[in-house]
């Protein structure tokens, strides 16, 4: 099963991130949200091979990027 796949089984949701990027986003009750994307800001084929989530505080503002490499 692809990411993207599961993801979209989990609750998460396409987000137009600002300039043509997009990813998939879980928005949290409680002010967090989880934003996936492929490396280059997209939700491709590549999302299976270069994941990048980010870890967001809207209430603060602040966030926690993680790159990671399917391996």
């Amino acid at each position: 099963m692809h990411i993207k796949d599961m993801l979209t089984q989990m609750g998460f949701k396409v987000a137009n991130t600002g300039g043509g990027c997009q990813g998939l986003e879980l928005v949290l009750p409680n002010g967090l949200s989880i934003l996936v994307t492929d490396g280059e800001a997209g939700i491709s084929e590549d999302i299976n091979a270069n994941p990048t989530i980010v870890f967001e505080n809207r209430e603060t503002d602040t966030h926690v990027v993680v790159e990671g490499k399917v391996v």
